[in-house]
C-alpha cells in the first residue's frame, strides 16, 4: 500500500510540475507575441511616415522645378549661373519664413558669379522670349556670422550661413518671436529705426507694418522644407533598418517560445 501511495504522490508531483511548466511557457509565449505585435506596428508606423515624407519631398521638388524664368536660366546651363539662392543659404530652424520676408523677391533669386554673367543671362531670357528672373551677384564661399542679439532680438544676418552678398541684404533686420516682442523692441533706443520681422513673417518698423495671414511660400522656404524632408527620410531609413532587425529578433523569440510550449506538453 505504501508503495502505491509513493507512486501516486510521485505521479501527482510530476503532473503538477508539467502543468506549471506548461502555464509558464504559455505566459512567456503570450508576452513574446505582444512584443512581436509592438515591433511590427513600430516598423509599419515608420514605413507609413517614410512614404508620407517621401511624397512630400517629391512634391516640393516638382514645385521648385516649375517652369519660370529662373528654371529656364538654370536649365540653359549658362556660364556663371550657380543655381537658386535657396541652394546657397542655410537657415537656422524656425527662421525660414522671417529670412524669406527680409530678402523679399530675392528669396526666389538666382545666384550669378558676376554682374556681366547676370546681364548675359538676362539677355538670354529676353532673346528667347522667356519668363523673368532676379539675380544676386555673390562671390566667395558661404559665411557663418557670429550669433548677435540686440534688445533680445537676433540679428537676421546671424541666423544664416550664406554668401556675403546675402548677409549684406539681411543687415539691419532683426527677428522677433511675435508681434508683441517686435512692438516692444521698436520702442527701445537700440532698435527704434530697425526693421523687425516676426518668425511668422510680419514686418514691423517705424513707418511700415506689413503681414497678416498665410502667404505663398518662397523658393527659399520650399527649399528649406525640402532639405528638412530629406534629412527626415535619412533618419527614417536608419530607424526602419533597426526596426526590421528588431522584428526579426522578436519573430525568433516567438518561435522559441512556441517550441517551449510544445516541449512542455511532451
Amino acid at each position: 500500500v505504501g508503495s502505491e501511495m509513493c507512486i501516486r504522490d510521485s505521479t501527482s508531483t510530476s503532473d503538477e510540475e508539467l502543468r506549471v511548466a506548461y502555464e509558464k511557457s504559455q505566459v512567456t509565449e503570450s508576452a513574446q507575441r505582444t512584443k512581436l505585435d509592438q515591433a511590427r506596428e513600430a516598423l509599419h508606423s515608420a514605413e507609413r511616415e517614410r512614404d508620407a515624407v517621401a511624397a512630400k519631398h517629391a512634391a516640393l521638388g516638382m514645385t521648385l522645378e516649375q517652369k519660370d524664368g529662373s528654371s529656364e536660366v538654370r536649365n540653359a546651363q549658362l556660364a556663371g549661373i550657380k543655381g537658386l539662392l535657396a541652394e546657397s543659404v542655410s537657415i537656422e530652424k524656425g527662421y525660414e519664413v522671417a529670412v524669406a520676408v527680409a530678402l523679399g523677391t530675392l528669396a526666389d533669386a538666382i545666384v550669378a558669379s558676376s554682374k556681366e554673367q547676370a546681364i548675359a543671362a538676362l539677355r538670354y531670357l529676353k532673346s528667347e522670349g522667356l519668363g523673368r528672373a532676379e539675380f544676386l551677384v555673390a562671390e566667395g564661399a558661404k559665411i557663418q556670422a557670429k550669433k548677435r542679439e540686440v534688445a533680445s532680438l537676433f540679428a537676421a544676418d546671424s541666423v544664416v550661413t550664406a554668401p556675403q552678398a546675402v548677409l549684406d541684404v539681411l543687415s539691419g533686420f532683426y527677428f522677433a518671436q511675435d508681434l508683441d516682442q517686435a512692438a516692444k523692441a521698436l520702442d527701445s533706443k537700440e532698435l527704434a529705426d530697425a526693421n523687425i520681422i516676426t518668425v511668422d513673417g510680419d514686418w514691423v518698423s517705424r513707418s511700415l507694418i506689413r503681414g497678416g495671414g498665410s502667404k505663398q511660400p518662397s523658393k527659399l522656404e520650399l527649399r528649406a522644407e525640402q532639405e528638412s524632408a530629406a534629412k527626415r527620410l535619412s533618419e527614417l531609413a536608419s530607424s526602419i533598418e533597426k526596426l526590421t532587425k528588431d522584428l526579426d529578433v522578436q519573430k525568433t523569440a516567438v518561435s522559441d517560445a512556441e517550441l517551449k510550449v510544445r516541449e512542455s506538453l511532451s
